[in-house]
């Protein structure tokens, strides 16, 4: 065969009309061959999907999973109850908490004694001088020792 371009032929060339006398010959056989293939995988898909669905409709499979999502859903609404019961229960127990703030804040506001906490006793206020930033103690603040009682006494 004699090439267009004047170049040699190379195995490509060779290649191609390999297969394409290849088609000319058995060319009927090939789109037979394809053609047969589409149908056995269609076919077989079908059957694999009609299995599938006598497998699921199997009465005793059905049975077993029914009870199974039924044991699911019941420890679901159990542990569902569990954490609505303990989240109404710490909701009490802050209410009382705070019920028991406020009472004791009323308790204190009503029961102020002005005489007990007067700003300008110099014992007890730190702010003011001569309370040293303590509280008044009738102990003296250093260990001295008594004019009369020690060894120079």
């Amino acid at each position: 065969m004699d090439n267009p371009i004047g170049s040699q032929e190379t195995s490509l060339d060779r290649g191609v009309r390999h297969f394409w006398g290849f088609l000319q010959q058995y060319g009927f056989l090939v789109i037979f061959v394809v053609i047969a293939g589409l149908y056995a995988k269609s076919k077989y898909e079908e059957v694999q999907c009609k299995e599938a669905v006598k497998k699921l409709n199997n009465s005793d499979r059905s049975a077993r999973l029914r009870a199974e999502m039924q044991r699911i859903r019941e420890e679901q609404q159990r542990k569902a109850k569990e954490i609505v019961q303990q989240s109404v229960e710490a909701e009490k127990e802050r209410k009382k908490q705070e019920r028991e703030t406020r009472r004791r804040a009323l308790e204190s506001v009503e029961n102020y004694d002005p005489k007990k906490h007067d700003g300008f006793d110099v014992r007890r206020n730190p702010l003011m001088s001569g309370g040293h930033g303590k509280n008044f103690t009738r102990k003296p603040r250093f260990g001295r020792v008594k004019p009369g009682c020690g060894p120079g006494g």
